[in-house]
This record gives structure tokens, sequence and C-alpha cells, in this order.
């Protein structure tokens, strides 16, 4: 699979009042324009294994990433009311240093509200303690898909009205 990412600058958690307004986008790296696009391809399973095995090794789990994945519950989708993990927005946490990564997506890459969103993880990440920053690789192939609600999110969405 060959997967598309547009590079982000990573954001301090913490920022001066004007440095941008409170729905707008941060620019790409390079520029609006630049163009720039990296391809990622996955390690093939050989390359992961441990030599002569073919089993990829064990990491171990990194508290730091089932922190954030945690706070990333708190941030709330200002249209649907329902936080965007359990949406499925929230594809992969990584960390990065003392960044975390956080791939995720939208059901729309015309989405006006990734600015909102941004902000909202900025403010539970900044509770954390455990990691200096964050960027936010914005992920639109594959599309995100209803399929991708997890059931406690199918399940907060028909409580407000909605059928799935």
């Amino acid at each position: 699979m060959i997967m598309a990412v547009v590079p982000q600058m990573s954001m301090p958690l913490t920022r001066n009042a004007g440095d941008m307004a409170p729905n707008a986008r941060p620019p790409l790296a390079g520029g609006w324009n630049s163009g720039a696009i990296s391809i990622a391809r996955p390690a093939s399973a050989s390359s992961r294994s441990h030599p002569g095995t073919g089993v990829p090794p064990e990491d171990p789990p990194d508290e730091r990433v089932t922190a954030v994945r945690e706070a990333l519950s708190n941030v709330i989708d200002p249209d649907l009311g329902v936080n965007i993990v359990d949406l499925g927005f929230v594809r992969a946490v990584t960390i990065d240093g003392p960044t975390a990564v956080i791939t995720m997506t939208l059901t729309s890459a015309a989405c006006p509200l990734t600015g909102v969103m941004e902000n909202q993880i900025r403010t539970e990440l900044t509770a954390l303690g455990c990691i200096e920053g964050f960027r936010v690789n914005w992920q639109w192939i594959p599309a995100w898909r209803p399929a991708d609600i997890t059931d406690d999110g199918r399940d907060q969405l028909r409580s407000i009205g909605f059928t799935l």
C-alpha cells in the first residue's frame, strides 16, 4: 500500500495568542503551494523481523502513546458532538522524541474545522506533561468511511438521532 502524507509543521503545546486565527490551518512545510508530498511505503515483513525467524519484534508499548490516545478521546467533533477517536478519525499515534505525531482524517478534506480540532488537541495534550508538542498528519487516502466508527461512536450517534 502506498500512502500519501502531506507534511505539516510540528506545533508546540503553547503559543502566543496572535500566532494564528482560531480556525486557521497551519501552512504546509515550504508554504501553501509548495507541492511537497512524501510517499511512505511500509517496511517489508522481512526487514522488520528478528534475524532468521521471520517474526516481527514486539515493541514495548509507549505509555505516552496510550496517554495521547486517551486525551484525544476528549476532543469532540464540533459538528457531530462525538469524540474524534470513536468517530474513527484518529488512524495512528506515534511519538517522535518529545513530539506526538497524530495521523488522522476527517469526513471531508474540505472540512473548515481542522484548526478548531487542532486547538482542542493542543488543550488536551497540554495537560499530559509527557510531550512537548504535536503534529497532525492529515491523511485523506484512504477516505474516511462510516465503517471506521467504533461501536461506542455508533451508540453515541444513535443517541443523538443518527441512523446507522
